[in-house]
């Protein structure tokens, strides 16, 4: 009796490992667009806080598209989504991934002017 709870116990540890591997966590990062590269063959990319530069893509069931997330060019942002793997289609060089963007936020600090 002892070896089947003890098996069972075992199967459903290990089933709880390789479900939580097989997930992507939400993210967000905070930082400004920046464009890599020459035109006519510039790519836009997205440098951290940190100083990383990571590939950007917009979700395909994102209610934003990638136009609108490039207009926000000069702002500082919070993006929320999945951080992948960067492959070598169309990523800036020296980026460490590519961020799946689900939503974004300007978070830019508006300077109030006093009055005197």
């Amino acid at each position: 009796m002892k070896k089947r709870i003890f098996a069972l116990v075992t199967i459903f540890g290990f089933a709880l490992l390789f479900t939580s591997m097989g997930t992507n966590r939400m993210a967000s990062v905070k930082g400004h667009i920046n464009y890599y590269g020459n035109a006519p063959f510039a790519v836009p990319g997205f440098k951290t806080d940190k100083g990383e530069i990571l590939a950007m893509e917009v979700a395909p069931e994102a209610k934003i598209t990638f136009k609108e997330v490039l207009d926000m060019q000069g702002h500082y942002l919070q993006l929320n989504g999945k951080l992948e793997k960067a492959d070598l289609g169309s990523q800036p060089i020296g980026a460490k991934g590519k961020f799946i963007i689900y939503s974004y936020k300007d978070i830019s600090v508006k300077e109030k002017k006093s009055k005197k």
